[in-house]
């Protein structure tokens, strides 16, 4: 009878170990994965406007908004590289130059 409660007992410390020891490692993942999403979204958010930013973390889409001062242009196809790149040339003041 001893050993039954011996055994029953080794079995549940061992049990609830491993089971602290899942749920430790799955909230130390999804702290280091907020913290570094935080660091991919600082820039964005520094650089374009909240609504833009928004609808470019929400997936992949053609964007062209014209405003007082936003133009941008993600491709998937409708809109070519250089494109975006002569619609940005005036945002920044400076010509910037394409190597072929």
């Amino acid at each position: 009878m001893i050993h039954w409660l011996i055994t029953g007992n080794a079995i549940g410390t061992v049990g609830g170990y491993l089971l602290e020891r899942f749920w430790r490692r799955e909230f130390e993942l999804r702290i280091t994965l907020d913290a570094e999403k935080a660091k991919t979204d600082a820039p964005l958010q520094n650089i374009l406007p909240h609504p833009i930013a928004e609808r470019l973390k929400a997936g992949p889409a053609l964007i062209a908004c014209t405003g007082s001062q936003t133009q941008l242009c993600e491709g998937n196809g409708d809109c070519s590289p250089l494109s975006c790149l002569g619609a940005m040339t005036p945002l920044f003041g400076y010509g910037l130059a394409v190597c072929r």
